[in-house]
């Protein structure tokens, strides 16, 4: 009689772990499509786009937009031709020189001037525009070196509009 309830329990554990299985395989199977679910979009499904979730469709447009930035060229486009501003007669000249060699330090007030770089800065002031030339002064030094003088931060180009002109823009 005591083996006969062993085999009544074993038959019984077998058939509880045959409904397990079939139960835990279930379960697989409606994971995996809830899976899938969770993962579908405009883009794996035919759902407009409308109906995806607010973070795909940003990631999508931050996508299409760095794509979009990626294929411009940056600056004129090719085979325009470039413009810039025109020197005119400078109002006022300001000349700058640099004191001393880059190189060794020595003093450049008697060096000779081997060139010069000009930038016109096109500012307004309260009614009449004046026009100013910053006149860098390259000197050679006694060792070879050749040193100059330092354009103003507003002397950004050989011909460009001063901080009050872009300050009246504004």
């Amino acid at each position: 009689m005591a083996g006969g309830s062993l085999e009544e329990q074993l038959a019984e554990a077998v058939a509880t772990i045959k409904a397990l299985r079939a139960e835990n395989e279930a379960l697989r199977d409606e994971l995996a499509a809830l899976k899938s679910l969770l993962g579908a979009d405009s883009s794996t499904t035919s759902k407009p786009p409308s109906g995806d979730p607010v973070a795909t469709r940003k990631k999508r447009a931050e996508r299409r937009g760095e794509e979009r930035v990626a294929k411009q060229a940056q600056g004129k486009q090719p085979g325009a031709p470039g413009r810039s501003l025109q020197r005119c007669r400078p109002d006022r000249r300001i000349e700058h020189e640099a004191p001393a060699c880059s190189c060794c330090g020595a003093d450049l007030s008697g060096a000779p001037v081997i060139g010069t770089e000009v930038r016109q800065v096109i500012d307004l002031p309260r009614v009449t525009p004046t026009v100013t030339d910053h006149i860098v002064y390259k000197r050679r030094c006694a060792c070879g070196t050749v040193t100059a003088g330092e354009m103003p931060p507003e002397a950004r180009a050989p011909v460009c509009w001063g901080p009050e002109v872009r300050a009246f823009a504004l």
